[in-house]
């Protein structure tokens, strides 16, 4: 997979992977998720997407899932 805007993909995939085998190779795995401005609520909230995955690493590199869960957001 590559994406076009993070060049270093597979670096990150490295420090993910080893994050999950609870180890760091040059540093700490950071993520950040910044709400815009605070938005007048209308109505339901959409439900996030209900999809099985065979595993975690399916569900968190499965693109339109992750894409769909921030819109529900």
């Amino acid at each position: 997979m590559e994406l076009e805007l993070k060049k270093d993909f597979d670096k990150v995939m490295q420090r993910w992977e080893a994050w999950w085998n609870c180890q760091i190779i040059d540093r700490a795995v950071v993520t950040l998720y910044v709400r815009p401005g605070k938005q007048p609520r209308s109505g339901k909230r959409p439900r996030p997407p209900r999809k099985k995955h065979a595993t975690l690493r399916d569900r968190w590199l499965d693109v339109e899932y992750c894409i769909d869960s921030i819109e529900a957001g």
